[in-house]
């Protein structure tokens, strides 16, 4: 081995370990675990600094790097990458790595019923380990990651006495229905899963839906209770999921499983669900749901399904009976998931869209300038992510003014690049909503959006377009369904920056053409 992780860190060349010292441990330890990759300077800086960094840590963090170079006795295996660093060592010179291949070797023997040798592939994983994992590292990231080895560590144990036991070389200490992978041996407590998310320490509103979903995951002992949450991109689905979890996951000994779906495979999220509850893996996509199934029957657990995009995605990831519980996040309505108690989400209105810019951007600096706050919350629609962006420009740009900033929201050709904080952009959710409309309707909204702030009832939008009245319903209600169209009465509005938007989308349109 060079790098050792799986118990107290050190750094080995052929002829014996090396001392560098334990930022340089640090330095070792994030690079070894993200073998391979590319690991941004400012990432290192908060593990090696727990988060507080100093000034001139760029420095420092050569110095180290140039330590573990030393100390390897091969400069080329840590290579400048961009702003940061990658580690190119095969996988066998570190432990971790070495660690999962082994144990997936294991699981492709046993697999093959080769129990036998699965379970010395297992045993020769298991020896790798010198204690905990990352010991005598401080910090978050470390934490987090000595847990999530900790876990894998007790998967791959109790596949070894899965494996002993179908060889016939060991036996069960209490009876266990191992074909349904099922773990009561005496290993020691299995996993009890705890993937949620922080919660958000600037959550705002959403009061009564909180209390709508406390009362629901309450029940679960009368049935298997399943709340969805849908709305636009950017309204607080995810926050308000995540923190209703947060405050109900005493209620579910069996842990708290949590999955983005996005485009993902459900076999594949079932794949990640069973070795979290420390289970094997049946190569069958209807074994793995009836072993998830069968085994938060005894275990309950608070499953959140964050962004889900159809019904599909979200039937084999329900548990099968009282006990367990689910929250879906989606933009869609999922009109198939009949038994879902439905929470739709709308933007925020303006008191509760300035008490989220205030817990931001500091509650005297909007108050010094309320109107221009004000301002800033209709500019963005009432949406909490806009909201949220426009709250940490004003965060990391102490000196400008929220009037300064209002004016810039306020110009269609500027509006939606201001609305961009590091990874986070309303962008993202616009171009979402924009694709999802057929062909046809795009066109015809952009007429709409042409005309300016106006109500858009039907009869207005059939004298627009030259439709007949209940094609002009139909419009509506797909629009509004996109969330490109807020409903409101008299008749639906588009907002500001859906305006804003779509003339982007012009502008580019007639570049290509």
């Amino acid at each position: 081995m060079r790098i050792r992780v799986l118990g107290a860190v050190d750094v080995a060349a052929d002829d014996g370990c090396r001392p560098v010292g334990r930022k340089a441990f640090a330095v070792a330890a994030m690079l070894a675990v993200r073998l391979g990759e590319h690991v941004p300077v400012d990432e290192l800086a908060d593990v090696v600094w727990a988060g507080n960094p100093p000034a001139k840590f760029r420095e420092s963090l050569y110095t180290y790097v140039s330590s573990l170079r030393r100390a390897l006795r091969r400069p080329e295996s840590i290579t400048r990458s961009g702003a940061g660093y990658r580690l190119e060592l095969d996988r066998a010179e570190v432990d971790l790595h070495a660690f999962d291949d082994l144990a997936e070797h294991g699981r492709r023997l046993a697999a093959a019923g080769d129990y036998r040798a699965a379970a010395a592939k297992f045993t020769a994983a298991l020896t790798l380990w010198r204690g905990d994992a990352l010991a005598g590292l401080p910090g978050s990231w470390v934490a987090a990651r000595r847990q999530e080895f900790a876990d894998q560590r007790l998967v791959v144990m109790a596949d070894r006495v899965d494996a002993e036991l179908a060889a016939g070389d060991a036996e069960p200490v209490v009876s266990a229905p191992h074909r349904y992978g099922r773990r009561d041996v005496s290993l020691g407590q299995l996993p009890r899963p705890r993937q949620l998310p922080a919660d958000v320490a600037d959550f705002t509103g959403r009061a009564d839906q909180l209390t709508q979903l406390s009362a629901l995951l309450g029940r679960s002992d009368e049935g298997m209770p399943l709340g969805l949450i849908t709305g636009r991109p950017g309204v607080g689905k995810s926050c308000l999921a995540v923190r209703a979890a947060h405050r109900a996951s005493s209620q579910f000994p069996g842990g708290q499983l949590f999955a983005r779906l996005g485009n993902a495979d459900p076999a594949d999220v079932l794949a990640a669900f069973l070795r979290a509850l420390g289970l094997s893996v049946p190569s069958e996509v209807d074994e793995r749901a009836r072993l998830y199934r069968s085994v938060l029957a005894d275990r309950p657990a608070l499953v959140v399904l964050d962004d889900a995009v159809s019904e599909h995605q979200v039937r084999p990831l329900l548990p099968g009976g009282p006990g367990s519980a689910v929250l879906v996040t989606s933009r869609r309505s999922l009109t198939g998931l009949h038994d879902a108690k439905r929470l739709p989400l709308n933007p925020f209105g303006l008191n509760l869209g300035i008490e989220l810019l205030a817990e931001i951007a500091g509650s005297d600096r909007v108050r010094a300038e309320a109107d221009s706050a004000h301002e800033i919350v209709r500019l963005c629609g009432g949406v909490p992510l806009a909201v949220r962006i426009a709250g940490a420009r004003l965060v990391t740009r102490p000196l400008l003014r929220l009037a300064s900033l209002a004016d810039r929201l306020r110009a269609p050709e500027s509006v939606l690049t201001e609305l961009v904080a590091g990874d986070l952009a309303v962008t993202e959710g616009l171009h979402w909503a924009y694709d999802q409309l057929a062909p046809p309707d795009r066109p015809a909204l952009a007429r709409l959006a042409a005309i300016g702030e106006t109500a858009l009832t039907p009869v207005k939008i059939a004298a627009l377009l030259g439709l007949r009245r209940f094609e002009a319903e139909d419009l509506l209600d797909r629009l509004v369904g996109a969330h490109l169209v807020d409903a409101a009465e008299p008749g639906g509005h588009i907002s500001h920056l859906v305006r804003a938007f779509l003339a982007g989308q012009r502008d580019e349109h007639a570049v290509s053409a």
